[in-house]
């Protein structure tokens, strides 16, 4: 062999040996780019929570990359460094820098690890890996991981272009870097009471209320899952709601819930009638309610009304029943007036009412409950209207200890019945009964 070739065949074993040492040294290392476009050519990530094989930054380069969300939510890049100063920043679609994170003592055997969290609203995001302070580069691992809301965030709306929403609809929403406040238009059809409902994800979260010239109602907050409410009077109009975060907390953002719904009292639920009464209610609804009279605001008068119907606020409710107790053991009750609508007087409801001199029951009542005027002693006049009690429907001493010599007046087709059922639950042998048509 010549030393011509020899020389060949020395350069040839060279090159091979060099491309197997780069080979080997760059087993299981990605190799990245200085790109001279920058933002335009970066390269994209998956945000599916696992991290990326390793990168090399190269000297005095910087590393881009992209990912795209179809909704909005919570992201959380972390860099994992093996080496010192690497600095990374998260960018929107306009290459505005969000958010910047720099990672110190990483090493090949003890790397170092750093995490941006934000909330983002759907698009395109980029992020840059580079090396402050130091030469040499250095190796780099990313994990992009990402919790979608379902929610498209309305990153444009504002007090000039709100949101349409439903009264007693529930509104759900979402925060994020770029959309920190969201606006809501509703209408208010009728004056009455509302409740105002806020639950947000995590973070602080504000609300707000306004009238048509933008002046402020309402307003309050609530932290992490903690549902707040409150309730504020409003007549008919257009109202405006604000929903912002608070910048207390790295990812400033999250999904929230809210609702302004009309405060209609539940079945159940005991309403007062200023300086006069409380009621129970039976039936909920803005029309057609009803509930029981359960007792007067001031048990010293002499006179009550129970009305036919009642207005609380805002809402309209039948009068059909007078409760169990009602005006039991009254000192100084001498006359009631019952209301058209009354169907139903409650056990014991004027038990004791030893001044009661006169009552009339009216044509709407079904039924009076056991003792319902047990130890009147002065009621002398009763006048019954009703035509539809019937003996199973008025209950035992209903009329015992009545005054002796009690007139009761009865309509001339019930004369018999109702004389029998008088005696039958209480009245007195000496008790007078007259007719009327």
């Amino acid at each position: 062999m010549n030393k011509q070739d020899l020389m060949k065949k020395r350069k040839k074993f060279a090159a091979c040996m060099l491309a197997a040492m780069v080979m080997a040294l760059c087993a299981g290392l990605k190799s990245m780019p200085a790109y001279a476009d920058g933002f335009t050519d970066a390269v994209s990530i998956p945000a599916d929570g696992v991290w990326s094989d390793k990168y090399s930054l190269a000297e005095g380069t910087t590393d881009y990359y992209k990912f795209t969300i179809a909704k909005a939510g919570e992201t959380d890049i972390k860099l994992m460094s093996y080496t010192v100063n690497l600095t990374y920043t998260l960018y929107d679609s306009n290459f505005k820098g969000i958010k910047s994170k720099n990672l110190h003592d990483g090493t090949d055997t003890s790397p170092y690890t750093e995490s941006i969290v934000q909330w983002l609203s759907q698009g395109t995001y980029y992020v840059s890996v580079s090396q402050q302070f130091q030469k040499g580069g250095g190796n780099y691992r990313l994990c992009t991981s990402f919790s979608s809301s379902g929610i498209t965030a309305a990153d444009s709306d504002s007090y000039d272009s709100p949101q349409a929403m439903r009264l007693n609809n529930k509104v759900t929403g979402a925060l994020t870097n770029s959309n920190q406040e969201d606006w809501y238009k509703v209408a208010i059809p009728y004056s009455g009471i509302y409740k105002e409902t806020l639950q947000c994800s995590n973070n602080y979260f504000n609300y707000c209320l306004y009238n048509e010239t933008l002046s402020e109602l309402d307003k309050m907050n609530t932290w992490n899952t903690n549902p707040v409410s409150d309730t504020i009077e409003l007549k008919p109009g257009t109202y405006y709601i604000k929903i912002e975060g608070i910048k207390v907390t790295q990812n400033n953002g999250g999904k929230y819930t809210f609702q302004l719904s009309e405060a209609i009292p539940r079945k159940g639920e005991i309403l007062t009638k200023k300086n006069q009464a409380q009621y129970k209610v039976t039936k909920a609804g803005r029309s057609g309610g009803t509930v029981t009279y359960q007792k007067p605001i001031d048990n010293m008068k002499a006179s009550i009304t129970i009305p036919a119907t009642v207005k609380i606020d805002y809402i309209t409710y039948k009068v059909t029943g007078i409760a169990s107790n009602a005006f039991k053991g009254s000192s100084l009750l001498k006359k009631v007036t019952i209301g058209k609508n009354v169907a139903s007087i409650g056990t014991n409801a004027f038990s004791g009412c030893a001044k009661l001199k006169s009552i009339t029951v009216p044509a709407s009542v079904k039924s009076i409950g056991k003792q319902a005027f047990y130890k009147c002693s002065s009621l002398k006049t009763i006048t019954i209207k009703s035509t539809k009690l019937t003996s199973s429907k008025v209950g035992a001493n209903a009329w015992k200890g009545i005054h002796k010599k009690a007139t009761i007046k009865v309509p001339k087709c019930k004369f018999k019945t109702y004389k029998s059922i008088f005696k039958k639950k209480g009245a007195g042998a000496k008790a007078r009964y007259r007719k009327f048509s």
